[in-house]
């Protein structure tokens, strides 16, 4: 945790206290994270993410109810569509939303090609045959979706773009 204040270790056990009555992250500071894993073939693969402003850790692991505005417009959940995380910096016109979603990439896209166009979605792409990807636009909006398998849960992982010109 990169923290930028002072007060030693009695201002730390105060912003602890605060994070834990309401999950936000940024009151113990910022997040900073690498993973590296070796594999099979000898390579390594890194994994890292940091987190800068707000975060709230409850609403991201589905702890609490997600407050209003944090779907994206016009984008329905898939039935059964478990932890939608949607990340937006405010003032920027892009969003993105990942979620799980039980069944195959193929249904999951199924879906996405009869739901969205009921919400004004027209499709200029897609789905493709690396993740069934699309890509589709509204009133100004480009929304990208990528369906793919991480493994065999029998669940699909959903990754979606929106984005506009500012």
């Amino acid at each position: 945790m990169a923290r930028h204040g002072q007060g030693g270790i009695k201002a730390w056990v105060a912003d602890a206290q605060r994070f834990f009555a309401d999950g936000e992250l940024a009151h113990l500071g910022e997040l900073r994270y690498a993973y590296a894993q070796r594999t099979e073939s000898g390579r390594t693969r890194v994994l890292t993410t940091f987190t800068q402003g707000t975060f709230n850790l409850y609403r991201a692991l589905g702890e609490r109810p997600a407050t209003s505005g944090t779907l994206l417009e016009a984008v329905p959940l898939p039935p059964r569509a478990e932890r939608p995380m949607t990340f937006r910096v405010d003032g920027m016109p892009y969003a993105a939303q990942l979620l799980q979603v039980p069944g195959t990439p193929e249904q999951v896209t199924e879906y996405y090609l009869t739901e969205l166009p009921r919400h004004g979605w027209k499709r200029l792409l897609g789905p493709g045959e690396v993740f069934s990807n699309m890509v589709l636009t509204r009133e100004g909006k480009t929304l990208t979706v990528a369906a793919f398998e991480l493994d065999d849960s029998g669940n699909t992982r959903v990754a979606i773009t929106e984005g506009a010109a500012k």
